[in-house]
């Protein structure tokens, strides 16, 4: 068993923050389960694909000065799961992400945003 695969969810969160701050893409998507599951409003990615593709539009929208005013308001671990409950002022209100991890790896995310208009 590789070192990734023993990550607790904890750890996998935390890696998953450090790689969406320094907008590293491939390492975002090296915390995904090759079958993961990527559940947004603008749809479902499936897939290491998949989630490259979502994320590399998100990051494509989001300076990262904006992203530098990222704040987790609330982050809740229950064995393989759990809830982040975030913001990144001016440009996102409210953001939740719920994760099932499984082997030091994402096997499902789904999203909610709410952005400023």
């Amino acid at each position: 068993m590789a070192a990734k695969d023993k990550r607790t969810t904890e750890q996998v969160l935390q890696h998953h923050l450090q790689a969406l701050m320094a907008q590293d893409l491939e390492a975002i998507v090296d915390d995904y389960a090759d079958n993961a599951v990527l559940i947004t409003a603008a749809g479902i990615s499936r897939g290491k694909s998949g989630v490259r593709d979502t994320y590399k539009a998100v990051l494509g929208m989001v300076a990262p000065e904006t992203q530098a005013n990222m704040k987790i308001v609330s982050q809740q671990i229950a064995d393989d799961y759990a809830l982040m409950l975030w913001t990144e002022l001016p440009l996102v209100t409210f953001g939740a992400d719920s994760f099932h991890i499984q082997n030091g790896k994402i096997v499902m995310q789904a999203a909610a945003v709410e952005m400023k208009t």
